[in-house]
C-alpha cells in the first residue's frame, strides 16, 4: 500500500491534486496517469484510475463533483499485455522431487535454504511469505 501511495504521491497528485475536486475531466486524469503509463505500468495505471474514481464517487455523493469524469477511462486502458509463455520448470512428480531433495541437502545454512522448501510445501506467492509472521509457520516443515 505504501509503494502505491508513493506512486500516487509522485505521478497523480502534482498534476490534479491542486484542482478542485469538481473541476478534474477525463483529460486531466489521463495527463495524471500518463506518466505511468510511460513506464510501462499499465496495471498501476488502472488502480491509479481506480483510486481517483473512488475519490470522484465520493466528491459526487457529497455534492463536491456533479459527475465521476472517470467513468470509462479503465475500458481505454484495456490493452492487452501480452502474455510470455514460460516453460514448466518441471513435467513430473520425480523431478520435482529431486529439485527438492538438493534444496534439502544444501549445506550452506542460508535463509534461502530454509525459505525454497517452504515455498514448495505450501505454495505461496513470494510477497505472501515475506510477510508471514512466525506463529503461522509450522516449524516441522521446514526440518
Amino acid at each position: 500500500m505504501e509503494c502505491f501511495r508513493n506512486r500516487m504521491r509522485n505521478d497523480v497528485w502534482p498534476r490534479i491534486g491542486g484542482l478542485p475536486v469538481g473541476d478534474i475531466q477525463a483529460i486531466d486524469v489521463m495527463s495524471a496517469i500518463q506518466p505511468i503509463l510511460d513506464r510501462g505500468a499499465a496495471n498501476t495505471a488502472k488502480r491509479a484510475v481506480g483510486i481517483i474514481g473512488q475519490i470522484m464517487s465520493y466528491a459526487v455523493v457529497i455534492g463536491l463533483a456533479l459527475s465521476n469524469s472517470t467513468q470509462g477511462l479503465t475500458i481505454a486502458l484495456d490493452d492487452p499485455i501480452p502474455t510470455k509463455h514460460r516453460a514448466a520448470a518441471t513435467n513430473d512428480h520425480y523431478t520435482l522431487g529431486k529439485i527438492l531433495d538438493e534444496i534439502w541437502s544444501w549445506e550452506v545454512g542460508s535463509m534461502a535454504q530454509r525459505l525454497l522448501p517452504m515455498y514448495a510445501l505450501i505454495l505461496a506467492r513470494a510477497g505472501e511469505i515475506l510477510n508471514m509472521r512466525w506463529p503461522e509457520i509450522d516449524g516441522d516443515l521446514l526440518r
